[in-house]
């Protein structure tokens, strides 16, 4: 449509331009929408130099567009500006061999990809997907699979251990690549709430899992774990705590009062009472404390943060 509207030579490169650009997130369409200004800028420039220089002499040309080429195949990886600033050069030294003058090529270039990228924040501003509606969701995700990963440690359910193990390692990398996603966006005052909050269950989360590898490495060298009515209890506790904080960040609401430490103490008792004293007593004494810690922390990080604002239904997350 631009390029009916205004008499633009190659009109296909504005769509292009703004498929390109366009990212599912904020700070990914901005930071591409100005690399690509910037690398197009600086490679119409610099080829636009380059061209004039050898514009006579088609084996200088082809050797430059060779060295384009390979800049742009090499550097695209390591900076989007600086690859395009190759493309960009590429593609004057091309148009050149079709007569095409580069001061022409320039323009036509030029207002294609400052076209294309307006176009592109554009379209996230009328269709935004702000990763604040979606950062408590990954967040629930997270603690699931570590809730998973949890119960079938303390229960010494070992066979499947290290499938739900990458499963919580699947889920930290999308947390993670949330977070990231949220620090691109407006620094807002709810998206900087929402940030620290992220950045502090995430820290938490990870805290209890670290928690958990010395039993495990106990447990895998093949020492068994204690038989005592309150580990399953304990587990249990733990659980049902963790799956409230989950259903909290899924669907509002105010996480309960951590109660953990009560089902924490009775397991320790009972640990103290076992009259021999073994690599696993002292693993498990030392995981249900620091898990305690976690759980209790994480309950912590909740109860002022939730619930969310008036207006949403259940199911919902704060805009």
């Amino acid at each position: 449509m631009c390029a009916w509207w205004q008499p633009l030579q190659h009109g296909f490169w504005i769509p292009m331009t703004t498929a390109i650009v366009l990212k599912p997130d904020f700070g990914g369409t901005f930071s591409f929408g100005a690399l690509r200004v910037a690398g197009t800028f600086v490679g119409l420039l610099l080829a636009t130099l380059l061209a004039h220089l050898a514009m006579d002499g088609a084996s200088i040309r082809l050797v430059l567009l060779t060295l384009f080429c390979l800049g742009f195949r090499l550097l695209t990886q390591v900076n989007y500006g600086i690859g395009v600033a190759f493309l960009t050069g590429m593609l004057v030294l091309l148009l050149s061999f079709e007569g095409v003058s580069p001061g022409a090529a320039v323009g036509a270039r030029l207002q294609a990809t400052v076209a294309g990228s307006a176009l592109a924040l554009i379209a996230y501003a009328l269709w935004p997907t702000r990763e604040r509606r979606q950062i408590r969701t990954s967040l629930a995700h997270l603690l699931s699979a570590y809730r998973d990963y949890l119960r079938r440690l303390l229960l010494g359910q070992m066979d499947n251990l290290g499938d739900t193990r990458a499963a919580a390692r699947v889920a930290r990398t999308n947390a993670q690549a949330s977070i990231e996603r949220l620090r691109g966006e407006p620094r807002s005052r709810r998206n900087l709430q929402e940030l620290k909050l992220a950045e502090s269950l995430l820290a938490n989360g990870n805290r209890l899992i670290r928690a958990t590898l010395l039993l495990e490495a106990v447990l895998s060298d093949g020492h068994p774990l204690p038989t005592l009515e309150a580990l399953p209890a304990f587990a249990q506790q733990a659980d049902q705590t963790l799956s409230e904080l989950i259903d909290c960040l899924r669907n509002g609401g105010i996480a309960a009062a951590a109660t953990l430490r009560n089902a924490e103490r009775q397991l320790s008792d009972a640990l103290a009472a076992l009259p021999d004293s073994s690599p696993t007593t002292a693993a498990l004494a030392e995981t249900i404390d620091r898990v305690t810690d976690s759980i209790g922390t994480l309950t912590h990080l909740l109860r002022p943060a939730l619930p969310c604002p008036t207006g949403l239904g259940r199911g919902a997350s704060p805009a």
